[in-house]
């Protein structure tokens, strides 16, 4: 009996510990919940329960068992989302050696984003003060077209299995063009020039997707039993089936609108999933844009216009794609800039774009570009609850977040080398005047 009682307290305070064993109920009471996609709702209750959003809306009682989270003047938002950032994959910018983001290699299919994220890095805790819970982890290649599969992670775990959310998301292309990168950046030293270049990955970008495409149909033609024997198994073939099968789209960098209108007629030929990201000229095209329907993640907010270019273009530019019917989100493809994403978005709304629309640009747009809209992006019935409790708007950067739960579970805010060093300065002794 005696060891039934240690075994049982153990188990007790492990469950204190890690969340894991006995799930706890939240409630957030009294607060101006603002679901992105059903209007705000004021004096409004919200109920999580084993990491889900179970109830929301007014006139909800909590339950007695429930912690209760008092939110009056205060506001509640579900957890922004940044779809296009290296954090957990790079550490410090301009060391390399801190940083598995960028790899060698022209076409890594294989390479997963997924296994090199460091679930103990610094930048985490710092994403999360601002209001950031969610991120897609993206990779990239210095020498090629394909960085690898990105994957969707909440900013909060002890490993990254348990950090994941959805793996893998999407798939990162670099459009073959004239300009090449060596290994991390460098300038490369090409054997071959870079017209003729660009010319035959191209080619092998369209080969690997037909070899996709034979390789499915001969896993099919096996599993219906009228052919004898699987295809071989393709270590770089295997990752493109989702691409082929439009489970996943492709998050392409491009810039020129040549070579928009290029990549646009390249992804309906090809009939893929495309999300177009780092687009600096897309505004000049932006009706010609919208047409295709492929939705685009803006990088360019806090970008320095060149001295023949008004000083805020690119404050002004998501306002142009809104009227023109662009689709788009916001994203920090930095790291240790990604907490200035809630104010990219709060600055398009200060330069004309709607409020509501800058919100939905770091929640629910990301989200459903995608394709995890059921389960985030928004605080609805159902949905994972990533919720934030702030202080005021937050987009404003006087906003302070007050609270923030990720997958239903309490997060501690003050776990951020930022936060130590506030503290430690706010207390520092004032100068006495002699």
């Amino acid at each position: 009996m005696k060891k039934f009682s240690i075994i049982l307290i153990a188990v007790f305070m492990l469950s204190i510990c890690t969340g894991s064993v006995f799930a706890q109920k939240y409630a957030i009471t009294n607060a101006t919940i603002v679901t992105v996609t059903n209007g705000t709702i004021e004096n409004g209750t919200l109920i999580m329960e084993d990491g889900k959003i179970t109830r929301v809306g007014r006139n909800i009682s909590a339950p007695s068992d429930a912690m209760v989270v008092d939110g009056r003047g205060k506001f509640v938002y579900p957890g922004m989302i940044d779809c296009y950032t290296g954090v957990g994959l790079s550490e410090t910018a301009g060391i390399w050696q801190t940083s598995d983001q960028v790899g060698t290699g022209e076409f890594n299919t294989y390479f997963r984003a997924s296994q090199a994220v460091n679930p103990a890095s610094k930048m985490i805790g710092i994403m999360r003060y601002t209001g950031i819970t969610t991120v897609i982890a993206t990779p990239f290649t210095a020498d090629g077209i394909i960085g690898g599969q990105e994957f969707l992670m909440n900013l909060e775990g002890w490993s990254t299995d348990e950090m994941t959310v959805i793996d893998p998301v999407g798939m990162q292309l670099n459009w073959p063009g004239y300009r090449t990168g060596g290994r991390r950046g460098g300038q490369g030293q090409e054997s071959e020039n870079a017209k003729d270049r660009t010319a035959r990955l191209r080619k092998e970008l369209d080969g690997l997707l037909e070899k996709t495409r034979m390789y499915i149909k001969a896993m099919e033609e096996y599993e219906a039993g009228t052919r004898q024997t699987p295809p071989a198994k393709d270590l770089e073939i295997e990752p493109m089936i989702p691409i082929v099968k439009k489970e996943i789209p492709f998050t392409i960098n491009i810039g020129t609108p040549k070579k928009i209108k290029e990549v646009i007629e390249w992804v309906k030929e090809q009939d893929v999933k495309a999300v177009f990201a780092g687009n600096t000229d897309v505004y000049k095209m932006a009706e010609e844009y919208a047409e295709s329907g492929i939705p685009m993640l803006y990088t360019e907010m806090f970008r320095m216009p060149s001295m023949n270019q008004p000083y805020d273009l690119y404050y002004s530019i998501p306002k142009v794609l809104y009227d023109a019917g662009v689709k788009f989100a916001f994203c920090e493809p930095g790291v240790s800039s990604v907490r200035n994403l809630p104010f990219k978005a709060g600055m398009a709304a200060a330069y004309g774009l709607p409020k509501d629309e800058s919100l939905k640009g770091v929640t629910i747009y990301p989200a459903q570009f995608y394709g995890f809209d059921d389960i985030l992006g928004s605080l609805e019935v159902g949905k994972m609850a990533n919720v934030v409790v702030t202080d005021g708007d937050i987009l404003e950067p006087k906003t302070h977040v007050l609270n923030m739960f990720i997958n239903g579970k309490e997060v501690d805010l003050t776990q951020s080398e930022d936060y130590r060093l506030y503290e430690k300065f706010r207390s520092r002794p004032k100068k006495i005047k002699k």
